[in-house]
Formats: C-alpha cells, sequence, structure tokens
C-alpha cells in the first residue's frame, strides 16, 4: 500500500513539475521574450550513494512479516472453511434436485399406473353394460 502511494506521489510530482515548466515557457512565448523552451534538468546521477534506496527504506522487519503472514494465514483459513461449507451447500442442492426429479419420475408412474387401470376398468365395465 506503501509503495502505491509513493509511486503515485512520485507520479504527482511530475506532472506539476512539467506543467509548471509549461506555463513558464508560455509565459515567455506570451511576453515575446525568449521563445525555447524550457526543459528540465535531469542530474547524471540522480542516486547519492549515502542516502538509502526506496528498498531500503520500505524493508519491512521479521516482526511485520510474521505478523503479516499470520494474518494472511487466518485469513486463509477462513476463506478454505467458507469454501468447504459452500461446496457442501452446493453437494446438498444437487441431491435434494436430484431427489426431486425421482419423486416427480415415481409419481408420474403412480399416476400412469392409476389411468391405465382406470381406463381398463371402464372398458371392461362398459362392455358389461347395456348402453
Amino acid at each position: 500500500m506503501n509503495k502505491i502511494i509513493i509511486a503515485l506521489c512520485v507520479i504527482l510530482a511530475c506532472n506539476v513539475m512539467t506543467s509548471h515548466a509549461q506555463n513558464d515557457s508560455k509565459d515567455k512565448d506570451s511576453k515575446g521574450k525568449d521563445k525555447e523552451k524550457t526543459t528540465l534538468s535531469v542530474p547524471a546521477n540522480p542516486h547519492n550513494p549515502k542516502n538509502p534506496t526506496l528498498a531500503e527504506l520500505q524493508k519491512p522487519d521479521e516482526s511485520e512479516l510474521s505478523q503479516a503472514n499470520t494474518d494472511l494465514l487466518a485469513k486463509n483459513a477462513e476463506l478454505q472453511s467458507r469454501v468447504d461449507e459452500l461446496t457442501t451447500q452446493v453437494n446438498v442442492l444437487v441431491n435434494e434436485r436430484s431427489g426431486q426429479m425421482f419423486f416427480y419420475g415415481a409419481m408420474s408412474v403412480l399416476a400412469g399406473l392409476f389411468v391405465g387401470i382406470g381406463s381398463v376398468w371402464f372398458i371392461v365395465n362398459k362392455n358389461k353394460s347395456d348402453w
């Protein structure tokens, strides 16, 4: 997170510096003075060997890494248990759906059986009756 903030600050500072340089050149052009563009001078070696580098400044110590590792392991265990719970719920829903389809199939067979028995009974009794 700190690295992102530092990178954004560096980008913002570069944008501010270039906008100031562009504004200065516009002022010079509008006054009729020097019409040459101003450029930012970049030193040949921007890093002073005596100053710590950005990586050295942001180097976390052992306790911070250990704490972050512990937090991430706890979060990982929590998420893994949530995944296991959701997998169990999916399996239950699939089994319920297949049980429901089996029940509907059994009811359809019973309804067909009753319709068949009823139609045979009516056909047999129709022949016996004197309509």
